[in-house]
């Protein structure tokens, strides 16, 4: 692959042949901004919902992936119990998938240097909308294919950038979002 275009392309029929329908990658190291760099192939009107209901603060993915170097299920996520009739955002944000078709997220943390040095942290999410129990058969089976997919898809996106966008500060444009 030689652009982001082509890099997300084959990453997206790559997951399809594991029975996933779309994905997303986002910069997960900066929790102060409302819209941090992300592409993927997910649908336009779930990234609408995502961005207008703030869940990048929220989504208990995110939070889990800043302090973990291993793949996970939504599934495996601890979610707030429900203590009033109010539900906690995490659990609405997880709902909210949910009504979109995603049925389960395989989630791989990824935490690199960029060619400064400077550390950052990402997330992808495979999003699945079959039954989850062949989900599970197939994490249980292939996640580490996965992992170690999404490990030269990363390095290979960041020798896109260091090649396009030299003298560039930041790692990812923002403008090359998915759509």
């Amino acid at each position: 692959c030689n652009s982001m275009d082509d890099l997300r392309a084959t990453l997206s029929r790559i997951i399809q042949n594991y029975g996933f329908s779309s994905f997303t990658f986002i910069d997960a190291g900066q929790p102060h901004l409302d819209v941090p760099y992300y592409t993927g192939t997910h649908r336009a009107a779930w990234e609408r919902t995502y961005l207008q209901n703030d869940f990048v603060h929220i989504d208990p993915a995110i939070a889990r992936v800043r302090r973990s170097n291993t793949p996970f299920r939504w599934s495996d996520l601890e979610l707030p119990k429900l203590a009033t009739r109010k539900r906690p955002p995490e659990v609405k944000m997880m709902d909210a998938a949910r009504e979109f078709g995603f049925r389960e997220g395989f989630v791989v943390p990824f935490h690199y240097r960029d060619r400064l040095g400077a550390i950052h942290s990402s997330s992808t999410v495979f999003f699945w909308e079959d039954e989850p129990r062949w989900f599970n058969s197939l994490f249980s089976r292939h996640s580490h294919e996965l992992h170690l997919i999404m490990i030269y898809w990363v390095q290979r996106a960041i020798d896109i950038v260091r090649t396009t966008e030299r003298g560039s500060k930041s790692l990812f444009r923002q403008d090359d979002t998915a759509s």
